[in-house]
């Protein structure tokens, strides 16, 4: 019987040293899965702004092209325009049509304002 004694004593204090071992163990766990969840939000609180930031210079990025292609098309039409006066410039030589010079004419005003 003494044996019966000693092994439940040796299995209760196994027990209960087990159990106390499994709580301090999940309270470990616990505080390291708090940290990560402070941290996770810490990550989501920085990448609102970043996120933000990237719509912003994406409208602006976006402006400059708008504006570039504006400026594209001004430059073609100009070059155009250009290349035509030169053909009838070309083709002037005798002067004799008078409709040909103003309208050339009046191309270079359009060019240079």
């Amino acid at each position: 019987m003494t044996f019966i004694i000693i092994y439940l004593i040796v299995f209760v204090i196994s027990a209960s040293t087990t159990g106390i071992f499994a709580i301090i163990y999940l309270k470990c766990i616990f505080k390291n899965i708090n940290a990560i969840q402070q941290d996770i939000h810490l990550l989501v609180g920085n990448t609102i702004p970043i996120m933000r930031n990237m719509d912003q210079i994406t409208r602006k990025v976006t402006g400059v092209v708008n504006e570039a292609e504006v400026y594209w098309n001004k430059i073609d039409n100009s070059i155009r325009i250009l290349s035509e006066i030169l053909v009838i410039f070309g083709s002037l030589k005798k002067f004799s049509n008078i409709k040909k010079q103003v309208f050339a004419f009046k191309n270079i005003l359009y060019l240079f304002n």
